[in-house]
């Protein structure tokens, strides 16, 4: 098993080197969205021919317009246009990635990596979720912006799980693939953002969420978002991160929050939190 092991990972980190990390089907039309509305001169048409060319996230991205959550007592949205001009940039950029990145969750495979899969992006959305009512509460960032990093923080472990299909032999040996995605997940996933084109940002997220001694500089960023949001995603589990003792952590501090006050915060924002995930598909 550890030539196993050895094998695999030297597998991930020479497919890394020459940039050969492109998980199935992501996301040329999630990438094409948000370089185009990464221009704040963009024609809302032009990003509408884009999506047209799906036309499930057509369908999704008109259901998620007409949520309580967007729409607002308003005039039900029936076209693509309407669904775009009543979502605006921001959100837009942040669902119909969160919808291509979905896809990828839901992907055949081996049963016992398809529990794998369905159990990562449950927590995944979990966090996402939180990230967004974090940042919205506590911080001046973009809420849709911090639900992406929350949605994309372990797709470290997406890559290598898909990965490991190649060693099947590491399926009977959940232990060391666990091992493995603990060890190389964050550095993964911060290589596979930066191949994307994704914002140094949300590099950083990937990279760094794990690190619980994480001390940024200046206003709270979206590492300390996630970071906090991921903490609580494993309260009350046996994950190690729920034995740490938050007072120590200053992600916490830098969001002017205290522990209780953290956890207060949450649970009053529970609704939100569950709508958040509803909208994700979770």
């Amino acid at each position: 098993m550890s030539d196993v092991r050895t094998r695999f990972i030297d597998h991930l980190r020479e497919g890394m080197e020459r940039g050969q990390v492109c998980l199935p089907a992501l996301p040329d039309i999630a990438l094409k969205v948000r370089e185009l509305l990464g221009d704040p001169d963009v024609q809302m048409d032009r990003v509408g021919r884009v999506i047209a060319t799906d036309p499930a996230l057509v369908s999704r991205l008109i259901s998620i317009a007409n949520s309580a959550a967007y729409s607002t007592g308003g005039r039900a949205v029936t076209e693509l246009k309407q669904a775009l001009s009543r979502l605006g940039s921001e959100r837009i950029k942040g669902v119909v990635t969160a919808l291509v990145m979905q896809q990828l969750f839901q992907r055949r495979a081996l049963e016992s990596m398809q529990r794998q899969l369905q159990a990562l992006w449950k927590h995944s959305t979990a966090v996402a979720a939180l990230s967004a009512v974090i940042a919205r509460q506590r911080t001046s960032l973009s809420p849709d912006e911090a639900m992406l990093g929350g949605l994309v923080h372990d797709i470290g472990k997406l890559h290598i799980l898909v990965q490991a299909e190649l060693f099947p032999e590491l399926f009977s040996q959940p232990a060391a693939l666990g091992d493995i995605m603990s060890q190389l997940h964050a550095e993964v996933g911060a290589g596979i953002l930066r191949l994307w084109n994704f914002a140094d940002y949300l590099v950083m997220v990937a990279s760094e969420h794990d690190n619980l001694d994480y001390a940024g500089t200046g206003a709270p960023d979206f590492v300390d978002v996630v970071l906090v949001a991921n903490l609580h995603s494993v309260l009350g589990t046996d994950h190690a991160f729920a034995r740490r003792n938050w007072g120590e952590i200053s992600a916490f501090q830098r969001l002017g929050l205290t522990p209780p006050d953290s956890i207060a915060m949450i649970k009053q924002a529970r609704g939100d939190i569950a709508q958040i995930q509803t909208l994700l598909g979770a």
